[in-house]
């Protein structure tokens, strides 16, 4: 399996990603302060998470702990 990590957040309202960063104010903001809101594929707009935050970090990091993977490993060897 390969994971792909893609930079942005699709800004779907039922996405649970970009709820919670929304809610935290973890995107990166425009010069009016507002989340910055960009085009990105495959249709939607997109935001960015803000890594200069630490608090954004430990969220998109914590994102990917082996706790919120469903998968089940096998090893073949």
């Amino acid at each position: 399996m390969v994971a792909i990590v893609d930079p942005h957040i699709s800004r779907d309202p039922n996405y649970f990603v970009h709820v919670e960063a929304t809610k935290q104010g973890y995107y990166v903001k425009d010069c009016e302060g507002k989340d910055f809101i960009g085009d990105c594929w495959p249709k939607n707009e997109s935001s960015w998470i803000d890594f200069f935050n630490p608090n954004a970090r430990k969220f998109w990091a914590d994102l990917y702990s082996f706790d919120k993977y469903t998968v089940k490993f096998i090893s073949f060897f």
